[in-house]
């Protein structure tokens, strides 16, 4: 799969900074790996950013955590990936306090497909 950009916390550095950093880092992992890397952002995280439309190109790995189809923020129309809880249990896993869930947005033939190309 794509290398993913999890961007979750500000650590206190202003927003143009942090979208700045972000396209840079996007931009150097993509060259180096010959892939689009996916952005995981939860929503309001997104939201607290200003929605920053510069983005639109990456795939969304999306964090919301419901049992509905999550809404998407802008400048996404779709999700690749969909984070819908982060604490569930697992056969197999020995864990006490869960793992991450998540869906991917297709067929397991458009997974494969999205593993070598990154195209989604």
């Amino acid at each position: 799969l794509p290398p993913v950009l999890d961007w979750e916390v500000t650590d206190s550095v202003p927003i143009g900074q942090q979208i700045q950093n972000a396209k840079i880092w996007l931009e150097t992992v993509e060259n180096a790996t010959g892939k689009r890397p996916l952005i995981y952002v939860g929503y309001y995280f997104w939201k607290s950013l200003g929605d920053p439309k510069d983005f639109a190109d990456y795939p969304l790995f999306f964090a919301r955590y419901t049992s509905n189809c999550p809404i998407i923020p802008a400048p996404w129309h779709q999700w690749v990936f969909w984070q819908y809880n982060d604490d569930s249990p697992l056969e197999g896993v020995d864990s006490t306090t869960g793992v991450d869930h998540d869906l991917f947005n297709g067929t397991q033939e458009d997974l494969l497909r999205f593993a070598q190309t990154g195209e989604f």
